[in-house]
């Protein structure tokens, strides 16, 4: 779905409050904001400009395209964005102008003298797990997978997929460390608690990573929180 500018009314602003879907800066109806197709869960942060792909609990400052998904518990700060358009660098020139027929015809005002061979220049989606922290002024290279867990420092490169729990920074973003012992990582990645309610995690001891781990082995069935995301459209009905 290409993004559209979507006018919210009171009514659909009454809807998200009920779920407990919010925006900062705060939102009054009337505000229009970039709808891309977004899916989000309840009890989550967009920001005002932009309609994000959020998992509950969930806050972006940051409007930024393309992305796909982002997890559970995860903390976006300001200015991340995005690469943007490929171009060509095996050929002659990078320019659009020629591989792009409706360019030349515009900045020439007159057909190109051959058939144009196409590049794919749109940038691909990004996906981002649950619990991630990125900071502010961010750039994540198109098409990249932010694991669960993971840490990226704020102005930070990233050019190539983070893996879960690991801590990056730089440019380009680098690995620094692990958050954890790669057997407590281990564990986490199978245990997946975000997975539950966030009642029942509340209830264990977060603050300390080894007797949250022991505590977790009560969970159960009952306490699962399955995935449910809504769009825009859910909440226009």
């Amino acid at each position: 779905m290409p993004p559209t500018w979507i006018t919210l009314d009171a009514k659909t602003l009454k809807a998200a409050e009920r779920r407990r879907i919010s925006f900062r800066p705060r939102v009054k109806p009337g505000h229009r904001i970039l709808d891309a197709g977004a899916r989000f869960e309840a009890g989550c942060q967009h920001p005002s400009t932009h309609l994000m792909p959020l998992g509950s609990y969930s806050y972006s400052l940051s409007g930024f395209l393309p992305c796909a998904s982002i997890g559970r518990y995860c903390s976006i700060g300001r200015s991340v964005g995005v690469f943007g358009d490929h171009h060509p660098l095996d050929r002659v020139s990078t320019s659009p102008m020629f591989f792009k027929k409706r360019k030349f015809l515009k900045k020439t005002g007159v057909e190109p003298n051959r058939e144009m061979v196409g590049y794919a220049t749109a940038p691909r989606p990004v996906t981002i797990g649950n619990d991630v922290w990125i900071g502010d002024d961010v750039t994540l290279k198109d098409g990249i997978h932010v694991g669960d867990g993971a840490v990226v420092a704020a102005c930070s490169i990233v050019t190539k997929d983070v893996p879960p729990y690991t801590i990056v920074g730089g440019n380009p973003a680098k690995e620094i460390r692990l958050r954890f012992h790669k057997d407590i990582v281990d564990n986490l990645m199978d245990l997946k608690w975000w997975q539950y309610t966030v009642h029942a995690v509340q209830e264990l001891q977060t603050e300390n990573v080894k007797e949250f781990l022991r505590e977790a082995q009560t969970l159960g069935d009952a306490e699962r929180n399955p995935e449910a995301r809504i769009g825009l459209s859910d909440l226009m009905d």
